[in-house]
């Protein structure tokens, strides 16, 4: 049970770690919606705008687009809290039911 929840969590933390979330979520449609030619449209009044501003706006969406949420950050966090306290029961109980050899069986 110990192996299950540590394997469970161990890919856990590596799908939000990695962002193996989003692996099946490639556009497979090649076929324009009403959606993406508004955005083309708005693209290329892009070019009225200055360099740095144009730079500065995407370097902003790519920042925006990497940053951890905070939902990520508590998962992990939890997911590592679990597996330490799973590690701290197992070796509790591996301890806890040691059999203490000094004693001679007639000393009771």
């Amino acid at each position: 049970m110990l192996w299950f929840l540590f394997w469970f969590f161990f890919f856990l933390i590596l799908t939000v770690i990695f962002g193996l979330k989003t692996m099946g979520r490639k556009d497979a449609s090649t076929s324009r919606t009403p959606v993406d030619q508004y955005r083309k449209q708005i693209g290329k009044q892009d070019y009225k705008k200055t360099r740095p501003m144009l730079r500065a706006t995407r370097l902003k969406a790519e920042a925006k687009k990497t940053a951890l949420g905070v939902k990520e950050v508590a998962l992990v966090l939890a997911a590592i809290l679990v597996f330490l306290l799973a590690f701290y029961a197992f070796f509790y109980l591996n301890v806890s039911n040691e059999v203490d050899l000094d004693l001679d069986p007639d000393e009771n």
